[in-house]
């Protein structure tokens, strides 16, 4: 949904989080243990409490919720730019 790469590795914002690659186009992930999971069940396994995982890390120096903005942005009818 990103228009990531599958392969693509994520960058973690802080090393709280694990590095993570993509495994489909929307928002699954294979950690560096293995394990596969939504980007955003890896934040709450991490934080212990709700958190949208596509704030935790960055592909090619952007913040995912960024890379969605951006893209949410450019997907609205001319009209309501």
């Amino acid at each position: 949904m990103l228009n990531i790469p599958i392969g693509a590795e994520l960058e973690p914002i802080t090393d709280r989080y694990p590095r993570a690659i993509t495994i489909d186009d929307t928002n699954l992930v294979r950690l560096e243990n293995g394990e596969e999971k939504a980007i955003s069940r890896v934040a709450v396994d991490i934080t212990g409490h709700s958190r949208n995982g596509f704030m935790c890390y960055r592909y090619k120096d952007e913040i995912l919720s960024d890379i969605r903005k951006r893209i949410d942005k450019n997907y609205l009818p001319s009209h309501q730019k």
